[in-house]
């Protein structure tokens, strides 16, 4: 397991679902070493299965073994389209959960949208790596959580549901974080620069930014 809230005073519910997310062994690796090889053996935007468990075996990770865990198995169903997993959200997923300083994970994050290597990036693709970046968060990473002793199930039930009830409300703010307030574009270098004082561009912390705005009776 690693250390990723040994130094952070932490909800049990955040440090059940890290534990989870601890699992997958990503953050044994860059982001950037998990974002070159995965694109590396990608063609056309898609990883097909052979070459993800090539990848995962290259990498040690648990993944070249999904026919051997149900669980995960499950887990990494939610990245497949026409029987294929998507590059760019298994990038998102690794940029938000494998090694990195966070100016180096905006650096990645905007690549992955860039596809094209503009240096810009319009609203509208900022819109949608966010809403990726909250699906892979609070949907997706949760459904690795399995009973251990820092909570129950309930109330990890619970607190997903807050943070889901607080979502109309964070997500605009969290799109504004992200453009560094209300422009129609941003270029990357001001799109890293925004992340210069925060640490936000991990799962855990994605999810602690929207439980903010949970309304006390959700």
């Amino acid at each position: 397991m690693g250390c990723t809230f040994s130094k952070r005073n932490l909800k049990d519910e955040e440090i059940t679902l890290i534990v989870a997310e601890e699992s997958l062994k990503y953050y044994q690796h860059t982001c950037k070493e998990l974002d070159f090889i995965h694109r590396k053996y990608s063609f056309c935007g898609k990883i097909n299965p052979l070459q993800f468990t090539e990848i995962s075996a290259k990498l040690g990770l648990p993944a070249a073994y999904l026919k051997k865990n149900s669980t995960l198995k499950a887990f990494y169903n939610q990245f497949l389209e026409n029987e294929a997993y998507s590059l760019e959200k298994i990038l998102i997923l690794t940029t938000l959960t494998g090694k990195g300083h966070t100016l180096e994970k905006a650096k990645l994050l905007f690549e992955i949208k860039d596809k094209l290597s503009c240096r810009k990036l319009k609203k509208e693709f900022i819109e949608h790596l966010v809403d990726t970046l909250i699906d892979i968060s609070v949907n997706i990473l949760p459904s690795l959580y399995y009973k251990m002793e820092f909570c129950e199930e309930d109330e990890i039930t619970r607190y997903i549901k807050r943070i889901k009830a607080a979502l109309p409300d964070a997500i605009p703010e969290l799109v504004s974080l992200f453009l560094n307030g209300n422009k129609d574009e941003i270029s990357i270098e001001d799109f890293i620069d925004n992340f210069r004082d925060t640490k936000i561009l991990n799962a855990s912390n994605i999810r602690s930014f929207v439980f903010e705005y949970a309304p006390k009776n959700a």
